[in-house]
Order: C-alpha cells, then structure tokens, then sequence
C-alpha cells in the first residue's frame, strides 16, 4: 500500500520561518504606525491645550494689571483732590481706595511723600513707618514724572517675602 497513497507534501522550514518573519513585521510596522499617529495627534492636543492655557493666563495677567492700574490713578487723582487732607482719615480711605485695593493678592497700596516716605496705606488708617526711596518703582517715578504705570523687578521685603511692585507716578 505503499505505493497508493502519494506522501503528503513537506513545506520546507525555510518557507514557514520566512512567512512567520514576514508576518510579525508586518504586524509590527502596522502597530508602530498607528502608535506614531496617535502620538502625533496627542502631541497636537497638547500643544493646543498648552496655547489656550498660555493664553487664559495672558489674558487674566492682563485684566489684572489694567485693574491695578485703574485703582492706583484713582489713588493719584484723589490725592490731587484740594479737600482731602481735610477730611477724616476714615473718609479719605473710602475716597482714595476703591474695593479694588483689598483683592487678596493685591497687597497695599501705598501713598510716599517726595521723600519716599509712606504716608498713606489702603490696608490701615495709621500707615507705617517706612521710607521706599531706595526701590526702583520710586526711582523711576522721580526721574521722571510720564512714566505712568510702572512694573518693577521681583524684590524681596525685610521679612523675606517675594514682591512685585507696581507704581504710579503723579503728574502735576
């Protein structure tokens, strides 16, 4: 019976180690381009996440300082005001410090003499005793009386806290 039945045809090794290789290349090519595309699409999400959070940021700085602003030209323009040595220390902090000037992160806002002594603070009704004349925000407004709002340098106060200083100097 040997001779009846033909022998099943052996497929050489070399075929099937090929077609294996082959195939997990394949595979692997696909799974790797799919990967690079996602992380391309992930790396473009970012990056317009990273430019709408940048801008959020620029935006709410920017309302800020224009509030500051706003608030330290109504403490200049009360401060030109006739009457207002005149009136009680109580009323002249409500005239010259809107609601603007109690923000949490604001700080105080505060009134120097030609000296660079404080003499007027948003925080208290007895201002205290220090002089700011050898700081850059007071230097520039005696140098020069158009500078408007100035933004100075971060600067550190005698207890070690961390400043920025904005300014505005008065025009008469």
């Amino acid at each position: 019976m040997n001779g009846l039945l033909p022998r099943p045809r052996a497929v050489p090794t070399k075929r099937l180690l090929a077609l294996g290789i082959g195939l997990v290349v394949s595979f692997s090519a696909i799974c790797l381009s799919i990967l690079w595309e996602m992380a391309q699409k992930d790396f473009q999400h970012a990056k317009e996440g990273a430019t709408n959070l940048v801008a959020s940021i620029a935006s709410e700085i920017d309302r800020n300082i224009e509030l500051y602003d706003l608030s330290l030209q109504a403490v200049a323009d009360g401060i030109k005001l006739p009457e207002i040595s005149n009136i009680s220390p109580e009323l002249r902090q409500v005239v010259l410090f809107d609601r603007a000037a109690t923000a949490k992160d604001l700080g105080s806002i505060l009134v120097l003499n030609a000296a660079g002594d404080v003499t007027l603070d948003s925080r208290t009704l007895t201002p205290r005793r220090a002089n700011l004349a050898d700081h850059d925000f007071f230097r520039v407004h005696r140098a020069r009386s158009d500078v408007g709002l100035f933004i100075s340098p971060p600067w550190v106060t005698q207890e070690g806290e961390y400043l920025i200083s904005l300014s505005f100097g008065l025009q008469y």
